[in-house]
């Protein structure tokens, strides 16, 4: 009997084991299960975890249905590789249809989420019109369910020059740099007041548009030299280290870049028809491209050559997974291939109203923010940058829309731009 004993204490743990070598090393998951929500509801989970897929983050997918209602909700939350996240469905149909679902430990990841003529709406976005969805919310943080967490607290800031930042709102582990005359402004928590001004060149410097960010390293062409430049200054903006990448041979201020792939930069000098290819990591530059041979250019994942005149005569910038002119939209980005998000922009008047739908639920959109122009917009995996005039604001389902800080000199400098780099 003890020998059966330890044989069985044996398969289990070596099951166990096996489950969680499972979790860890592969590919993720699909598990399906139901939720009593009341005597007559039941929200039906569909949960799909993705995890060690090429060109994907690993991600949480999750599709609550009750009755013909679908809500679609996707995470890049860590888990610990757990399994059926969510622990209750809390359910409120009135003027709105609503869902918020609790997790594990309780921890709050969304907004209650409302059906709004057919598009998903966070309750911030609705908060004040509905009386009696104010008081399922308000049930929800007497429960201790919910905590209202998307507020815009704008009354801790720090000003240097132009640009206040907004201490409160600054994403931890996420790092800034500010395009400024005379170098770059950087934000993050590892700043003494978050805010820092960092000098590059010794005099000003007012059009900045050959600046990129690589991973936590940023570029900028030399500006104290006229006409051509002899070196690259590089940042990391972890600890506001500049380093100097000297130039073997001058490159034009006649130049723009075409975009990152991965750890390089490229660039196009007009004037001496080249291109280059920049590693701000390996600080190394190597020339790729000239009269003589072909240019590289990436388009949604795929590499084609073209003629230097090609990429001389008319600026062509890399795509990158955006598309344009879509369904009346202006601008369309997608975020990984079989998970991950379509963001959608549409223009209304002189501004643009952004909405998002899952890559594994297409049909359903999600009203995120406004935005006064789409060139500058930065994704942080489920965070993103954007301009409101001067401002520069984040989004994300967990703290909904914030103001990181506002910059007085773009309204005249377009140049003067940012960049984000997630630790």
């Amino acid at each position: 009997m003890k020998k059966l004993f330890k044989l069985l204490l044996v398969m289990f743990v070596f099951y166990f084991v096996l489950q969680i070598g499972f979790r860890i090393f592969g590919k993720g998951y699909t598990t399906d299960y139901e939720l009593k929500i009341d005597e007559k509801t039941t929200a039906q989970i569909h949960e799909i975890y993705t995890n060690h897929t090429k060109e994907e983050k690993t991600n949480y997918f999750l599709r609550i249905q009750i009755g013909k209602q679908v809500f679609p909700l996707q995470t890049y939350k860590k888990f610990n590789y757990a399994s059926r996240l969510i622990k209750q469905v809390k359910y409120y149909q009135g003027n709105y249809t609503c869902v918020y679902p609790v997790f594990k430990k309780y921890k709050q990841l969304t907004d209650v989420l409302c059906f709004d003529q057919g598009v998903l709406k966070n309750y911030q976005q609705l908060k004040g019109r509905d009386t009696e969805l104010d008081a399922f919310v308000k049930t929800l943080e007497k429960d201790k369910l919910y905590e209202d967490r998307f507020i815009n607290d704008l009354s801790d800031k720090y000003q240097v020059g132009s640009l206040t930042v907004y201490k409160k709102n600054v994403i931890d582990g996420h790092f800034l740099a500010i395009n400024n005359y005379h170098g770059i402004y950087t934000i993050n928590h590892n700043n003494p007041r978050i805010l820092y001004d960092l000098s590059i060149f010794k005099g000003d410097a007012y059009h900045r548009n050959l600046t990129a960010l690589s991973g936590p390293y940023y570029m900028t062409a030399n500006y104290d030299d006229d006409y051509e430049f002899n070196s690259i200054k590089i940042v990391n903006i972890k600890n506001n280290e500049v380093d100097t990448l000297e130039l073997k041979k001058p490159i034009s201020f006649n130049s723009y870049i075409q975009g990152v792939v991965g750890n390089d930069v490229y660039m196009i000098d007009k004037t001496n028809r080249k291109q280059y290819k920049i590693n701000l990591k390996g600080r190394s530059i190597y020339e790729i491209g000239n009269e003589t041979t072909k240019t590289t250019y990436y388009d949604q994942g795929m590499v084609s050559e073209l003629s230097i005149y090609d990429v001389v005569t008319s600026e062509k910038y890399f795509n990158v997974g955006t598309r344009t002119n879509i369904d009346g939209y202006v601008r369309v980005d997608k975020l990984g291939n079989t998970s991950g998000y379509m963001y959608y922009y549409k223009q209304v008047g002189s501004r643009y109203e952004a909405y998002r739908a899952s890559v594994q639920s297409p049909n359903t959109l999600q009203y995120l923010f406004t935005t006064t122009e789409i060139d500058h917009l930065s994704y942080v995996d489920d965070y993103v940058y954007y301009y409101v005039g001067n401002n520069v604001n984040v989004y994300h389902d967990s703290i909904g829309n914030r103001t990181v800080y506002q910059n007085t000199e773009y309204e005249f400098n377009q140049s003067l731009n940012y960049y984000v780099y997630k630790k």
